[in-house]
């Protein structure tokens, strides 16, 4: 992670460790919650029998195979899977860190520097004044190419475009939230139900509580897109603004581009 924050350093000429740490933090955190529930409530709808006045039942042959896929091969394809993604880490050796080492200190002083990943040639576009920041810091809730292509070309119809991109994402969000909240009302009373039957179907409500939780995430994220949306409207843009991002947008488009394959490139 640290060769990654100095790296993002190099990208964008600011340093986001609190960012970075964060998420490092909460990530694990929010995979935690379905990855604890879900596995314990599919217990009962692969036969788990519970135990009788406090005595531990003998259990059917499924839940034994079932355990033994959720507890060992789930976790080790999983964990085979992500080896084989940080195996395309392209940040390899001391000489990659001190070549970012050295392009920070070089874009201090405004001069370009070579990227450890691509070879490129690179130096960060500066945003001093405040209606570039503003501008930049609008879009930024935006990203992608398409984005400010359709701004540059035409600011207005730019904006329109933006704000029915979020206005999209805010309704399949809150969409998304009130199914989930529908189904899991519907079907908590599985939950609370001791009959055989039910037990088996608690998986039902328990997925949909997870998904409902994702919802809720969604809807602020998307809620706060919109925002950023209607604020853009009142906004109006310089063009050599909206052109600094562009070539900036391209510029880091064009820095993803480099070899890294499961053997290293």
């Amino acid at each position: 992670m640290a060769d990654v924050i100095d790296y993002d350093e190099f990208l964008t000429g600011t340093r986001s460790e609190a960012t970075y740490t964060m998420f490092k933090g909460f990530l694990p955190k929010i995979a935690a919650i379905p990855a604890s529930a879900i596995p314990l409530v599919l217990l009962s709808t692969f036969g788990h029998i519970k135990p009788i006045d406090g005595v531990i039942q003998l259990q059917p042959n499924r839940i034994k195979v079932y355990i033994q896929v959720v507890i060992i091969y789930v976790p080790s394809i999983a964990a085979f899977c992500a080896f084989l993604i940080k195996l395309r880490f392209p940040l390899r050796t001391q000489r990659d860190n001190e070549i970012i080492t050295e392009g920070v200190s070089k874009h201090i002083l405004g001069l370009p520097a070579v990227d450890p990943c691509t070879g490129m040639m690179y130096l960060p576009l500066e945003f001093l004044t405040d209606e570039e920041k503003e501008t930049k810091n609008l879009l930024d809730a935006f990203p992608g190419l398409d984005v400010i292509d359709k701004m540059v070309a035409d600011p207005a119809k730019g904006v329109l475009y933006i704000k029915r991109k979020a206005t999209v994402m805010l309704a399949g969000s809150i969409l998304w939230l009130f199914t989930f909240a529908g189904i899991s009302m519907g079907t908590f009373p599985y939950l609370m139900s001791t009959e055989p039957e039910d037990e088996e179907l608690q998986v039902v409500p328990v997925i949909s509580i997870v998904f409902f939780g994702m919802g809720i995430t969604l809807t602020a994220f998307s809620s706060l897109c919109m925002i950023t949306a209607i604020k853009l409207l009142k906004h109006k843009p310089e063009k050599q603004t909206l052109l600094k991002i562009q070539q900036s947008r391209k510029d880091l488009l064009a820095l993803q581009q480099f070899p890294a394959t499961v053997r290293g490139g």
